[in-house]
């Protein structure tokens, strides 16, 4: 083995140590969880120096919006890459959870409607998780919004469905493993160029495990199909793929 394999995989643990104490692993779950990052963070090299966020988002001057367990910064790398910066508030236990479960989820996913996580920060008691940005906002803004509803014609809005349904059978069906989103609504679908959509916002979902013919979860999705086509003909809260929550 290289000595460069060795320094990627030292840098990679060393990631590692630094954020996982910061979080208390107590029940079996948790440690599965940390386990699992473990693992995921040494074939992975998706490491932000905090440096490197603050000067992209200027101090994190330009907020987007408030995500699941914290504000979200836009963001531009020296490279010229735009990103979304998602910082973890560090009074939310509930949030703890999702981020971690976001970045676990999301390491290996990969797909053209699914958002694409870029990396980590964690310096001192702040944890960050960096994603592509993307233009056009999230499908509600534009569903709601008398001034953009517009935009969205019925061609358009068919392209929308198609990707959010293409993505979903990924995480379903083509993933490392079954991922659960358990979350769907018009505000996790973020719009890309061209109008591509993505889901985002993995905070609520989970595994299916490959054993089990059903899992029992909460469903907190909305009527998305629903508010897009106007009318009450699909309820993505009742849809299921193969007998598994969307």
């Amino acid at each position: 083995m290289s000595s460069s394999h060795h320094r990627r995989m030292d840098k990679s643990h060393t990631f590692l140590h630094s954020f996982l104490k910061h979080f208390k692993f107590g029940s079996t779950a948790d440690q599965n969880d940390e386990a699992e990052i473990q693992r995921m963070a040494s074939r992975e090299q998706k490491i932000f120096s905090y440096e490197t966020l603050v000067s992209a988002t200027k101090n994190f001057d330009s907020k987007l919006g408030e995500g699941g367990f914290g504000p979200v910064y836009k963001g531009k790398l020296s490279d010229g890459r735009e990103i979304a910066v998602k910082k973890l508030s560090q009074t939310s236990n509930q949030g703890k959870k999702e981020f971690m479960n976001e970045a676990k989820l999301l390491a290996r996913v990969q797909h053209r409607n699914v958002v694409d996580l870029l990396g980590y920060c964690v310096h001192g008691t702040e944890k960050l998780l960096v994603y592509e940005y993307l233009p056009h906002e999230s499908l509600d803004k534009f569903l709601f919004k008398p001034d953009k509803r517009e935009q969205l014609d019925w061609k358009r809005r068919f392209g929308i469905i198609t990707g959010v349904a293409k993505g979903l059978l990924y995480l379903h069906e083509d993933a490392h493993q079954c991922i659960i989103h358990r979350d769907i609504k018009a505000s996790n679908v973020l719009l890309a160029d061209k109008w591509v959509p993505k889901i985002a916002d993995f905070g609520m979902a989970r595994l299916f495990p490959e054993d089990q013919s059903q899992v029992n979860t909460r469903v907190a999705g909305t009527k998305i199909m629903q508010w897009i086509y106007g009318a009450r003909i699909y309820d993505a809260r009742k849809t299921l793929c193969q007998g598994r929550r969307v």
